[in-house]
């Protein structure tokens, strides 16, 4: 997963700037743009364009809305609880089978404290109020 999200990192930090920015120039623009979120180091942007670590949720949100990052690097590998097909009802006592990202997003919200559940939640509200593009 860290590679996917480094490949599309990378792809959308090329189309903003027309070329592969510098670790420094990609943390001083997130700064810039992390309102309520703590600051990055240069070594933290740098760690993240080089596929070596992945950024916490608040700091996802902040790439997520100033890159238009496309999500779907999550999907990309399967993790043993993706291989798992957790099973639920829904509403009609009909069966359903959560896909690889929904199975991400709820294993995600299930392990992070409060303040990450607000940030989760207020992510899939702005992404799901957001108008969909159509081409």
């Amino acid at each position: 997963m860290k590679l996917d999200f480094s490949k599309e990192l990378s792809r959308r930090l090329i189309e903003y700037y027309g070329r592969m920015p510098s670790a420094a120039v990609v943390s001083r623009d997130f700064n810039l743009r992390a309102k309520d979120v703590s600051a990055i180091s240069q070594e933290t942007a740098r760690r993240w364009m080089r596929s070596l670590s992945l950024p916490e949720i608040e700091r996802l949100q902040v790439l997520v809305e100033w890159l238009s990052l496309d999500m779907s690097f999550l999907t990309n590998r399967s993790s043993p609880l993706e291989e798992d097909a957790h099973k639920g009802n829904d509403r009609r006592g009909k069966a359903v089978t959560l896909d690889p990202l929904e199975t991400l997003l709820l294993k995600s919200f299930r392990e992070t404290d409060a303040r990450g559940k607000h940030c989760l939640i207020t992510l899939a509200k702005a992404l799901h109020e957001r108008p969909s593009l159509s081409i």
